[in-house]
């Protein structure tokens, strides 16, 4: 679980770089996945709702696992 929440923290900080946003959007289109005729903000502001949604799932399933009993006991007090 912390991996997963270390994954969720720096993705949402690199989320707040333009830089990333803009790097993102290029590698989408080179992708394929936006429509032609987009403007450069377009895509930009595509990617960040993208980019947030994928944000807020990650947020819910760390929420579930919190709320997940330890078990790490039953694993003779590993954790994995």
């Amino acid at each position: 679980m912390q991996k997963y929440e270390s994954l969720y923290l720096t993705t949402y900080q690199q989320a707040l770089s333009p830089e990333f946003l803009v790097e993102l959007a290029g590698q989408l289109e080179r992708a394929g996945q936006f429509s032609e005729g987009l403007s450069q903000s377009e895509k930009n502001g595509m990617t960040y709702k993208f980019v947030i949604e994928q944000l807020a799932k990650m947020k819910r399933q760390l929420e579930v696992y919190e709320d997940l009993p330890d078990c790490a006991g039953l694993q003779g007090g590993k954790r994995q």
